[in-house]
């Protein structure tokens, strides 16, 4: 089964719980990685595996949390 990271921006949070659930609609084993102020383009390759390995795997109730704490 494939397995994505989703890294965007912190203020795309809550577009990354839903690329997540898209891709998890697929059958893709999805998890999201928070990025807390740093465009991940810019960030060190040290950096991006740190928060990689960080990463929340994608179900329904971490959604739910995430897309709450945004309120």
């Amino acid at each position: 089964m494939p397995k994505v990271v989703v890294m965007l921006d912190d203020d795309a949070a809550i577009r990354a719980w839903k690329i997540a659930r898209r891709l998890s609609s697929y059958g893709v084993d999805v998890s999201v990685a928070s990025v807390p102020a740093h465009d991940p383009g810019m960030m060190s390759r040290q950096d991006v595996v740190a928060t990689i390995a960080c990463a929340v795997p994608w179900d329904r109730d971490a959604a739910a949390r995430a897309m709450i704490a945004e309120l």
